[in-house]
């Protein structure tokens, strides 16, 4: 599964159209950034964007560190 926060499946859905219709994958939205309190810290709006790469980070059993995601879009 990629992504991870939300029961919406939609990102996932987008990004395996990739695979397939590569020529009509270009989405318009939006991402928030939170805080540990949950308050939004800001608002990204998306024009035409295409993502290129995810990268998740590894998980260790008993580790206490974030998990961190890195998205790359054109």
């Amino acid at each position: 599964m990629i992504g991870g926060l939300t029961a919406d499946q939609s990102f996932e859905k987008w990004f395996r159209t990739l695979r397939s219709d590569a020529t009509t994958a270009r989405k318009n939205g939006s991402t928030n950034v939170f805080n540990f309190e949950g308050a939004r810290l800001r608002l990204y709006r998306l024009v035409n964007a295409w993502p290129t790469s995810l990268e998740i980070g590894a998980l260790q059993a008993g580790d206490t560190a974030l998990l961190t995601e890195k998205l790359t879009l054109l």
